[in-house]
């Protein structure tokens, strides 16, 4: 693995209060269905494998991370939860067009790979050192800035 060259801002898809929430409320349903399951009633336990499955989804829910950076060898895209993490490379070769928006203090890039995009969102002060990335490594691909 080459060094970060640029590293966008952590994304999730859920704010922070809603991650807080999800994991005291994932905690307290998989405890309640855990001590069902321990105290060896079966019917009991039948009842509350909905809640320990709703759980586990709320603290899969509050363990999720995204971020996005690029490298020498293009666009990486990595997921993290708890005791888990994928990790998406996208080539500059594969990529085919760029659109840029400026919007308040930030950069939004979007990367089309046929007909998958990435967006990536970074600080304005960023701009320099991206297009000097961008130019060096797609310097022919179309890129559109966007109103």
């Amino acid at each position: 693995m080459t060094d970060t060259l640029i590293e966008g801002k952590k994304v999730s898809p859920f704010p922070n209060w809603m991650k807080i929430f999800s994991a005291v409320i994932g905690f307290g349903l998989v405890s309640y269905g855990a001590s069902t399951f321990f105290s060896g009633s079966m019917h009991k336990l039948q009842q509350t494998l909905p809640y320990t499955l709703i759980g586990l989804g709320c603290l899969f829910v509050s363990g999720f991370r995204k971020l996005i950076y690029i490298t020498e060898e293009g666009l990486v895209k990595e997921y993290r939860t708890w005791g888990s993490k994928g990790k998406d490379i996208v080539s500059w070769n594969e990529i085919s067009q760029i659109f840029l928006k400026e919007k308040e203090q930030e950069l939004i890039s979007t990367f089309c790979k046929d007909k998958k995009t990435i967006t990536m969102i970074m600080d304005i002060k960023e701009k320099e050192r991206f297009l000097a990335v961008i130019d060096r490594n797609l310097g022919d691909i179309p890129r559109k800035w966007v109103a």
